[in-house]
């Protein structure tokens, strides 16, 4: 099994003994494919040596556009063993969108899922992009993800700089255009051994299905996976009912989520339930989820099936997770209370809340949540001014988010410092209304932002979908948290949507909520 060490070990070193030590172990399951340890470490060789005889040099950025495959995983690897940039991208964004990702990040590859370029056309290709690939059928002017592989030899590949860059991960721009964190091959091996000292030990047995993008919380879980022996199972999609199946049929044992699976999926095994249709869910022994918040009732459902197999991650793009961790143990204690929380701080980082005046501040009060460690991003590409105002002295990482820590150590999130709504002089969180909305009967997902008002700058706008046959009016909800919070904090308006728009990770997308309620206005706050 892989060691680990401080500082820590780069990516590309912590995996590649395993190709060897679990040689005949099976690393990735897709559909009807398979491959094992030591055919994914020979095969991404290929792959980054054909890169490599194709001019592509250690440093280059390359785009990776597809859904889980074996492909995907297979190109994953190549790139650590190239000493190559990833810069993965999801197939949802508009190809206007990818076209100022890839611009900014000045990629000489891209390898793109075929159906998608049909369908994109190839606006979005900079003149960067010397090189095209597909995963799948080829197309006019493209090369094959199979012919890449096919054109490659077994040669050792050069050294790589355990300090070169690895990745570029775009954040999803909810304020501005998006940024490119950089994340070099030391972060990443940073980031797996936090990560693997809150999973605990893996073993051949092991079965962990991702129906979310490997791209983000999901890679983590299966990077993670991978470095302790155990099987990846890929679904190119998340549908509730085909996750069900594969926990009864495929030996899931670790199920990687974020909240709104999470939601979707208690709710299909509650459909279920109702219908007397029992689901057996007792190979499943650790299901980590991060990625957005999860109110404490809705997390109280996922429990009734759960149980104590629920781990939380938290932490960003600019320092991977896990920065604190609310562990199986916490779910399970009796204390509800720390169903709201993000768990304690992981070991080989350091966690601070600090005040306006940058002083850390008493605990229980609110402040802005600042990391240190060796998974923390050297900055944004080409983005100095960016990387100034996040990273600033001694390494400390301004997360953005507001929080607090309580007396046993456990972290709070309140919001992001950019969603605080100001209200009649008032600071509102929009987390804590979400709350308390989230406990009423009927309410399925809820987001609260700050809408134009002429009184009070802003005025709290509850956007709400509610669960089928459910019935609810805008009283219904204003009333509710008349009961429970601060009147300021109730919102002035209700709006009912079938679904609340979400990003492709599956996070309530609220730019969009805001874009629609202030278009033609200039935010005053």
């Amino acid at each position: 099994m892989a060691t680990f060490s401080t500082p820590a070990t780069p990516v590309r070193d912590l995996i590649s003994p395993l190709y060897v030590e679990y040689a005949d172990r099976v690393a990735f399951r897709f559909r009807d494919e398979s491959v094992t340890f030591a055919e994914l470490g020979a095969r991404a060789l290929r792959i980054a040596n054909s890169l490599r005889a194709r001019g592509l040099q250690e440093g280059d950025r390359v785009v990776v556009i597809g859904d889980n495959s074996i492909e995907w995983v297979l190109l994953e690897h190549a790139l650590y063993a190239g000493g190559f940039v990833r810069v993965a991208v999801l197939t949802r964004l508009h190809p206007k969108e990818v076209a100022r990702l890839v611009a900014d990040a000045e990629a000489s590859a891209a390898v793109v899922d075929s159906a998608w370029l049909e369908k994109a056309g190839r606006d979005w290709v900079p003149e960067s992009v010397q090189h095209l690939f597909v995963f799948g059928e080829p197309i006019a002017d493209t090369t094959s993800f199979a012919e890449l592989e096919e054109s490659g030899n077994d040669s050792p590949v050069l050294a790589v700089d355990p300090d070169a860059l690895s990745w570029i991960a775009y954040t999803s721009g909810s304020t501005g255009l998006p940024k490119g964190v950089m994340h070099t091959q030391r972060s990443l091996g940073a980031f797996l051994r936090n990560a693997v000292a809150e999973l605990g030990p893996m073993t051949a047995e092991d079965v962990a299905l991702h129906s979310a993008p490997l791209s983000h919380f999901s890679g983590v879980i299966e990077l993670a996976v991978t470095i302790g022996g155990g099987t990846n199972l890929l679904h190119p999609s998340f549908n509730a009912e085909a996750v069900i199946d594969a926990i009864e049929n495929d030996g899931v044992t670790i199920l990687p989520l974020v909240p709104t699976q999470i939601t979707m999926l208690t709710d299909a095994l509650r459909a279920r339930s109702r219908a007397g249709r029992s689901v057996d869910l007792g190979r499943v022994r650790l299901v980590p989820y991060a990625g957005s918040a999860i109110a404490p009732d809705r997390l109280g459902l996922a429990l009734n099936f759960f149980g104590g197999t629920l781990m939380q991650f938290y932490g960003a793009q600019e320092a991977p997770m896990p920065l604190t961790c609310l562990r199986p143990e916490d779910h399970v204690s009796g204390d509800t209370s720390r169903l709201a929380s993000a768990g304690r701080k992981t070991r080989h980082v350091e966690l601070k809340i600090i005040g306006v005046d940058g002083a850390e501040v008493a605990t229980g009060e609110v402040g802005e949540i600042c990391a240190r460690g060796e998974n923390v991003t050297k900055g944004y590409w080409n983005n100095p001014a960016a990387t100034a105002e996040v990273l600033r002295t001694d390494g400390w990482l301004h997360t953005g988010d507001m929080g607090y820590l309580d007396g046993e150590g456990f972290l709070f999130i309140v919001d992001r410092k950019k969603d605080m709504i100001v209200t009649g002089g008032f600071n509102v969180y929009p987390r804590e209304v979400e709350n308390t909305i989230s406990t009423l009967a009927g309410v399925r997902e809820v987001a609260v932002v700050g809408a134009p008002s002429e009184r009070w700058g802003e005025e709290i706008t509850a956007v709400v979908s509610v669960e089928p046959d459910a019935s609810l009016s805008e009283d219904d909800v204003i009333a509710h948290c008349q009961t429970a919070i601060a009147g300021y904090k109730a919102p002035k308006r209700v709006l009912f949507v079938d679904e609340l728009p979400k990003t492709g990770t599956g996070k309530i997308q609220k730019v969009d909520i805001r874009a629609d309620l202030w278009q033609g206005l200039a935010r005053r706050v």
